[in-house]
């Protein structure tokens, strides 16, 4: 039964590191996980393994060895995991208010330029070029003489 416990716990990483390391995730009807509730997810899913095994060698230590078994210990340890990751979901499922409208988009500019004339000149424009008459002193750049 160890095989299924490492196989469960094995996916339950997978998806909570994908979790911890994406952060806001989409769900289900267009809603979205904040970051933060994603990242809580992905740390209970990776927790999963780790605590299963502690929990199955901490009762082996308690009440003996084959007192309890292995798969309710995975059970009980997957169900604890499962309710704590929908504890955390609730308030995306179930939200306290409304959602709030999208603002209506305005058709001028939001503000004035605050540079005036001066950047109003098209952005495609060439910039000047400067050229540079070399000196006599200059005609030679590896002259290092003082």
């Amino acid at each position: 039964m160890l095989i299924v416990t490492i196989l469960v716990g094995f996916v339950m990483m997978t998806l909570g590191v994908a979790l911890l390391l994406l952060g806001e995730v989409p769900f289900v009807a267009g809603k979205r996980i904040s970051a933060v509730r994603s990242r809580l997810i992905g740390g209970v899913l990776v927790g999963f393994l780790p605590l299963a095994l502690g929990v199955k060698t901490l009762g082996d230590l308690i009440f003996g060895r084959d007192a309890v078994e292995g798969p309710v210990v995975t059970a009980l340890t997957f169900s604890f995991c499962g309710v704590v990751a929908i504890v955390i979901l609730f308030r995306v499922m179930v939200p306290k208010r409304e959602p709030r409208k999208a603002a209506p988009a305005s058709a001028g500019p939001a503000k004035e330029n605050p540079f005036g004339d001066a950047a109003s000149e098209p952005a495609n424009a060439p910039p000047a070029k400067k050229s540079r008459k070399p000196a006599a002193e200059d005609t030679n750049p590896f002259d290092f003489k003082g």
